[in-house]
């Protein structure tokens, strides 16, 4: 019978935390919402485009995965009055994200930044 070391070694999780260490000088990482959430799990090594999501289908939503929200989900957000961006987002944040990260040095509105906050919900930006 043939082992598969990877398999064996392979782990389950990694924390948000370290995922933040790990990529942050690469990427230019930069937190915009504390660490409050930094002790989350990732367990899926792909990422996610919540775009479907912020529409408001969730029926197949990878939630488990981080989250990337690019210039695509702002412009979306964006043609959206302020009370149809926080209906959208809460929409996100009603499941257990690991973390967002907003592509393209893109911004989020203070007040959604804190809702992910209050979640747990850690909120990084990349140029």
């Amino acid at each position: 019978m043939k082992v598969d070391r990877n398999k064996e070694t392979r782990k389950k999780f990694i924390t948000v935390g370290f995922l933040f260490e790990a990529a942050k000088d690469r990427f230019k990482l930069r937190s915009l919402n504390g660490e409050n959430g930094f002790e989350n799990h990732i367990r899926e090594k792909n990422l996610h485009r919540p775009g479907l999501a912020l529409a408001g289908y969730v029926e197949l939503f990878t939630f488990d995965r981080v989250q990337i929200i690019g210039n695509t989900e702002i412009k979306y957000l964006n043609s959206l009055p302020l009370e149809g961006r926080r209906a959208a987002f809460t929409t996100l944040l009603e499941f257990k994200i690991p973390c967002i990260v907003l592509t393209n040095n893109n911004k989020l509105e203070d007040l959604l930044l804190q809702a992910a906050a209050n979640k747990g919900i850690p909120v990084f930006s990349t140029p």
